[in-house]
């Protein structure tokens, strides 16, 4: 004779609420990136960017500035820079700037870029990826002027919280290339905030 489910004294009520909490704390705080790109980018710092209105980008190798933990570095790096052109950018090809950064002798202006796009991993948190298609994600983007002693910042934002991604997994046929999706989403949600290129004869 089989047992029933739940035994007179395991608290079947109880039970069925903790799991229930359990199920809404997992997606509690999770959300999809809105159509309106950029409006969950906390903005730091734009002073400078849209004056010195760069044309070329070095994007740098991702910083991941995380106690502990693996980050998908290559696609997050990708991502931007796939990104960049969108905003009227021009990025230098990956391969190019690695070649200058060995042994870390690339110094800004280097290069003879304009700018260099630095990101920065504050967290990056893949726990719930394999159940909910979800990232837990604290990115930064910094934009450093090349041509000023220092490399000063011109713009910064960074873009925190539960994200969910779920609603895309149909349309890819492999998990990495839905995760490339996501870094290019989050990507290119922190570079809408970042004042596009102006492409109006006479400027850079």
């Amino acid at each position: 004779m089989k047992q029933p489910l739940l035994s007179p004294n395991s608290h079947g009520p109880n039970r069925l609420g903790l799991c229930l909490a359990l199920s809404l704390g997992l997606t509690l705080g999770c959300r999809q990136l809105p159509k309106e790109r950029g409006a969950q980018v906390q903005v730091i710092s734009s002073s400078g960017l849209a004056e010195l209105n760069p044309n070329d980008v070095v994007v740098a190798p991702v910083q991941n500035i995380m106690a502990e933990g693996d980050i998908p570095a290559d696609k997050i790096r990708l991502a931007f820079y796939s990104a960049l052109p969108r905003r009227g950018y021009v990025p230098l090809a990956l391969d190019f700037v690695d070649r200058a950064v060995v042994d870390a002798s690339y110094s800004p202006s280097m290069l003879r870029e304009d700018a260099v796009l630095q990101i920065l991993i504050h967290d990056w948190n893949e726990a719930l990826w394999n159940v909910r298609t979800v990232l837990v994600v604290d990115l930064e983007a910094r934009m450093l002027d090349s041509s000023q002693p220092g490399a000063p910042v011109v713009w910064s934002g960074r873009l925190s919280g539960r994200y969910d991604f779920a609603r895309d997994e149909r349309q890819f046929a492999s998990d990495q290339a839905l995760l490339q999706h996501a870094c290019d989403q989050l990507a290119m949600e922190i570079l809408s905030a970042m004042p596009a290129r102006s492409t109006v004869p006479g400027r850079n």
